[in-house]
């Protein structure tokens, strides 16, 4: 069973959300479970070295990724707090042993989050990643790079979606098509997906695929996509209905 991370006391105290602590990034701590989710067992604090170093906290996002070789990439993010979210920075962190250790930090890009990951059967790594912009006018947006030697080196970014289209989910179907996921965060809200036919070098934007269009703000996406064996593909994700949100 692989592990799960989980980021502990970024946004809320005794299980409430706290506005105060909105700007703040935590400890990532680790719990793993080696019987099928039954039970559980602490495995520690993320330790921020290699190229994460600096960090004094940060965020896991997306799933994470197990190499042919067992290597396990966890996306984490993270960067001064007193900077803003267009500053942050997006990391990976390896575990070779089943995920009972973490370590071996390499950066992703600098100006990005919220990063998801994606192996391709030829070893290829996807990454779509959000990016925030200094400018308050301009709304995130998801950048595609790719990595051939496991997630050392990176590819030159390129923008994939629209303002406020984000974050991304990736899956790649029993077809060999890939399927992106994401929150589409302006008028009308909701999610929307995208298909790409040749691993990811496009995607194929003149069949936009509304999922839903009903969310009542911007506060809506981070969806996750799964496949069943009978083909039908299910897509989990948030939204906000109206009414005051964080009670």
């Amino acid at each position: 069973m692989l592990p799960i991370a989980f980021q502990n006391g970024a946004f809320y105290e005794n299980g409430r959300y706290s506005a105060h602590l909105q700007r703040t990034l935590g400890t990532v701590r680790l719990i793993r479970s080696d019987d099928l989710g039954q039970s559980w067992v602490y495995v520690g604090a993320l330790p921020f070295e290699g190229d994460a170093a600096g960090l004094r906290g940060a965020l896991p996002f997306g799933k994470m990724l197990e190499l042919p070789d067992g290597t396990i990439l966890m996306p984490v993010y993270g960067g001064p707090a007193d900077r803003g979210a267009w500053a942050l920075t997006s990391y990976l962190v390896r575990s070779r042993d089943d995920g009972r250790t973490w370590g071996d930090a390499t950066r992703i890009a600098e100006g990005f989050n919220e990063t998801q990951l994606l192996a391709l059967p030829s070893g290829t790594l996807i990454a779509l990643r959000r990016r925030n912009y200094e400018e308050r006018q301009h709304l995130p947006d998801l950048w595609q790079a790719e990595s051939a030697d496991g997630g050392s080196t990176w590819s030159t970014p390129r923008r994939i979606t629209n303002a406020g289209e984000h974050p991304a989910d990736l899956l790649r179907l029993a077809d060999g098509r890939l399927l992106l996921t994401y929150g589409h965060r302006r008028p009308p809200y909701g999610v929307r997906a995208l298909v790409s036919h040749d691993d990811g070098r496009t995607w194929d934007k003149g069949q936009t695929i509304t999922l839903v269009a009903d969310a009542a703000t911007a506060d809506c996406g981070y969806s996750s996509s799964v496949q069943r064996d009978d083909g039908t593909i299910l897509t989990a994700y948030y939204a906000d209905r109206g009414g005051p949100l964080y009670k």
